[in-house]
């Protein structure tokens, strides 16, 4: 009989047999029974023989190796498969010890046909040219961690806690390989309290047979904290206690009039533009202006017996408290008061002062 009426009768024979065997284990009868076409049967069959065959052949059929131009490895060795796509995994071996971390490998063309021949790889240059690059995997481990893994011990020879650390030499910045924990380790530190002078020994990665040691000097600058305005401020502008916040400075870097009181700060007025972040120079602030030279002002005289009122008008500058030259509109001279207040200035008079 032909395999496809064979399997056509196969298909109709179950087809027909699924009800009854359904009815035989008392469940439900079907109410409307399934057909089922004997070509479409015979065809699912045959599509289902073909994709396995095809997975297969597919299977058995080697892959044609590539060359990898770039590549990355974590460890420290190279494989086949690091250097080329479709390696067997029966032939994948380490083929060359890989490069320090943060460094790569370059591979010629004949170094890497004769590699592939050696280990039964199929693989021909398309040129001349071609080459592969292998980069190790790394983490940089910058002047910021050595020095955060000096300073305790700095600190327990004597260095203050908050002061700067500054090691001698510019790039102390060392690649090692990514992943490493405990990156660095200190062996030696030697801390002069006088000099302000330190040496170290420590080693990156802590604790690995590869690690490597660096021998480092620096100096240890002391700090201070100072005040300094939150956001930048203009003349006119008064301070507040909402206005400060602190930074910290190193001492040989202080400038002498440079403010380190907030007091100093609070109800001052900018002369002129104050950066934030920046430390204050006493110079650069002042008591808020309320009498400015040449505005009417009102002038309050005391004496031992009255009070009396007039207007003049302002002859230079004045913040609360200054001593002020005002000339009296009514009387033409030029009398001294003492700024009390927005455009208020008082006027004391002795028992023999006249009045001008």
């Amino acid at each position: 009989m032909p395999r496809l009426a064979l399997l056509s009768s196969l298909a109709l024979a179950v087809a027909l047999a699924a009800p009854a065997a359904v009815q035989a284990a008392d469940e439900p009868a079907l109410t409307s029974p399934v057909a089922l076409d004997p070509d479409a049967a015979a065809a699912a069959a045959f599509d289902a023989q073909a994709a396995a065959e095809a997975a297969k052949l597919a299977a058995s059929t080697p892959r044609v190796p590539t060359l990898r131009s770039t590549a990355v490895v974590d460890g420290p060795y190279v494989r086949l498969s690091d250097l080329f796509d479709g390696v067997p995994a029966k032939i994948d071996t380490v083929v060359a010890p890989a490069p320090r971390a943060g460094e790569q490998s370059v591979y010629t063309v004949d170094w890497l046909e004769a590699t592939a021949r050696r280990h039964g790889l199929e693989w021909k240059p398309a040129s001349r040219f071609e080459q592969a690059t292998v980069v190790r995997d790394s983490q940089v481990v910058g002047r910021s961690e050595i020095i955060a893994a000096l300073r305790p011990h700095l600190a327990d020879q004597g260095m203050p806690p908050q002061a700067d650390i500054v090691l001698t030499a510019r790039d102390n910045s060392v690649s090692i390989p990514a992943g490493a924990v405990n990156a660095v380790g200190v062996l030696d530190t030697t801390y002069d309290a006088v000099t302000q002078r330190f040496n170290a020994v420590i080693e990156i990665p802590a604790g690995t047979p590869n690690a490597m040691r660096l021998s480092l000097s620096g100096r240890v600058h002391l700090t201070t904290a100072v005040p300094v305005l939150v956001t930048s401020m203009r003349q006119g502008e008064t301070i507040g206690p909402r206005d400060i916040d602190w930074v910290t400075v190193r001492v040989d870097q202080l400038k002498r009039d440079t403010i380190t009181d907030p007091e100093q700060l609070i109800g001052r007025t900018p002369r002129r533009l104050v950066q934030a972040g920046a430390p204050v120079q006493s110079f650069e602030v002042d008591r808020p202006r309320l009498v400015s030279k040449g505005a009417m002002v009102t002038m309050i005289y005391y004496t031992p017996y009255m009070q009396l009122t007039a207007q003049g008008r302002a002859l230079e500058h004045g913040s609360k408290g200054d001593q002020v030259r005002i000339q009296n509109l009514q009387s033409n001279q030029t009398v001294t008061g003492i700024v009390a207040d927005q455009n208020l200035v008082t006027v004391q008079i002795g028992p023999s002062g006249p009045l001008r």
